[in-house]
């Protein structure tokens, strides 16, 4: 398969196809190609970032390597929890057969690489609903690829992916009202 046909297997994934997800699961090629749609969409964002009006020459340095870095090491953590909490519910797949098809999946990142506006209010509400629909939409996605991959029911699978959405969300919630108690008595 070359690049093109991988990059329809992205598509397909991202709009649910579960036997696209289960043959990239398979393929021992897709790893190196899900790599490269993964650092593609990451360079894409950083060039995007050049729109910005106030990036410094060394603010872009930076992001050429730390958005990769953010990419790699939030795609190995990310698969890792719902690896784990798909076994935990049952699954049957390895890490890799879940990773390789999730790395697809960053194909949905393009719709995210607009920079936010500092000062126009109406195209920040719209892009906050564009990154909000888009985040949804990946959830989904990670809701059938586990289901697939690992061999869940419909309800394991949604189990196996909230459940560690929801313990972050508990977590971010604890740290913001402790900072802004901590903050408060300052």
């Amino acid at each position: 398969m070359d690049f093109i046909e991988y990059l329809k297997d992205a598509w397909r994934i991202v709009t649910f196809d579960e036997k696209s997800m289960l043959d990239i699961s398979k393929d021992k090629e897709s790893l190196k190609y899900g790599v490269i749609i993964m650092l593609a969409v990451a360079i894409i964002g950083v060039l995007a970032a050049m729109l910005t009006p106030d990036i410094t020459p060394l603010d872009m340095g930076l992001n050429f390597i730390i958005l990769p870095v953010m990419f790699i090491v939030g795609s190995l953590v990310t698969v890792g929890i719902y690896h784990l909490s798909a076994k935990l519910f049952g699954g049957v797949a390895d890490f890799m057969s879940l990773y390789k098809p999730f790395l697809f999946t960053y194909l949905l990142s393009i719709l995210l690489i607009f920079p936010l506006p500092q000062d126009n209010t109406p195209l920040l509400i719209v892009l906050g609903i564009v990154y909000l629909l888009v985040s949804i939409w990946a959830v989904v996605v990670s809701i059938f690829l586990v289901r697939a991959v690992h061999k869940l029911s419909t309800g394991k699978a949604i189990a196996a992916v909230l459940i560690p959405i929801g313990i972050l969300i508990v977590i971010i919630i604890a740290i913001m009202a402790y900072t802004f108690m901590y903050l408060g008595q300052a």
